[in-house]
């Protein structure tokens, strides 16, 4: 799965990061077909004969007909170029994808996915040159920061 460190919302020009704790985020394409051929195989990459568009299979689901020419459901992908930010797709409408196994049609457009969560620049704290949101440093970091000064007593308090 295609792992991005940060995002930028392009509407605000606000940045998003991942906290290192909560998990990765993740983006991935899903994308409908029909009349399939020859099913591609995971790890193969595909390419819109149209558009130019690439991206490499992550998983298949076949939802119905048969891999003769009647194939249709949901392939779902990483990596891909070619994709539009503005509308959210990649590909073009009906367009005949190819891989080295066989082809596909687009049953409409790809479509992006995102998993996981982001978070806004002021909502996440960098120290050590790792990312982590608010509750996260505090659990990692501030009780510990606490307990270290109760520790940390000058020998030259004591008499």
């Amino acid at each position: 799965m295609l792992k991005i460190p940060d995002a930028i919302n392009l509407a605000s020009g606000k940045k998003y990061y991942t906290c290192r704790l909560c998990g990765a985020s993740y983006d991935e394409m899903e994308l409908p077909y029909k009349l399939g051929g020859t099913a591609p195989v995971v790890g193969e990459t595909i390419t819109g004969a149209t558009s130019g568009a690439t991206a490499v299979v992550d998983n298949i689901k076949l939802i119905s007909g048969a891999w003769s020419g009647t194939a249709a459901g949901i392939l779902w992908c990483t990596s891909p170029s070619a994709f539009d930010f503005d509308t959210g797709h990649w590909g073009t409408k009906n367009e005949v994808v190819t891989s080295s196994t066989g082809s596909f049609t687009l049953d409409g457009y790809g479509h992006k996915k995102s998993y996981g969560r982001y978070y806004p620049e002021d909502e996440i704290i960098e120290r050590d040159g790792v990312f982590l949101c608010v509750a996260h440093n505090q659990a990692r970091y501030v009780f510990r920061d606490k307990n270290e000064a109760i520790v940390d007593i000058d020998e030259g308090d004591r008499e």
